[in-house]
């Protein structure tokens, strides 16, 4: 049995460790496999190019690159259609035409709503500032009846 070594999610040192291990793969793709739209936020990234093939060259060098820090990709790592859609960071993003449209999943809504529902009955004191910083993360989306909702 393989004994994986993990930080906590929000933990700082795993924040710190991703900036520190991956700043080289961030170069290596942008400097190196000459990857234009590359957004990445502590282990999780997308790249976005107009041919598949070229994703399918792109993927396995970051394998390549990976092994030299003793990572892999991620299991569900895929290359997606845009038009199909994908989820990144709680969010669902694809096109309507030739409008991008993004939206909040399924499960990140219900952590949300049980959260501040949570905060509220509990009377928290740090209630304001979760409601401001969920008020940030949703007006990226389409999401003016969830703020509706949840009262934001």
């Amino acid at each position: 049995m393989r004994k994986e070594k993990v930080f906590p999610i929000g933990n700082m040192t795993s924040q710190l460790l991703a900036i520190y291990f991956l700043n080289d793969l961030d170069h290596y793709i942008k400097e190196k496999l000459y990857c234009k739209y590359y957004v990445r936020y502590m282990d999780d990234f997308i790249i976005f190019h107009h041919d598949k093939e070229r994703l399918k060259v792109i993927k396995k060098e970051i394998e390549e690159k990976l092994k030299e820090f003793k990572l892999e990709l991620n299991k569900k790592t895929n290359i997606y259609d845009l038009k199909h859609g994908f989820g990144f960071l709680g969010y669902y993003f694809f096109l309507k035409g030739k409008r991008l449209i993004i939206k909040i999943n399924s499960q990140t809504k219900r952590r949300i709503k049980k959260k501040m529902r949570k905060l509220k009955k509990i009377n928290a004191p740090n209630y304001e500032n979760v409601k401001a910083s969920y008020m940030g993360y949703l007006k990226v989306a389409h999401s003016k009846n969830l703020l509706k909702k949840l009262d934001l």
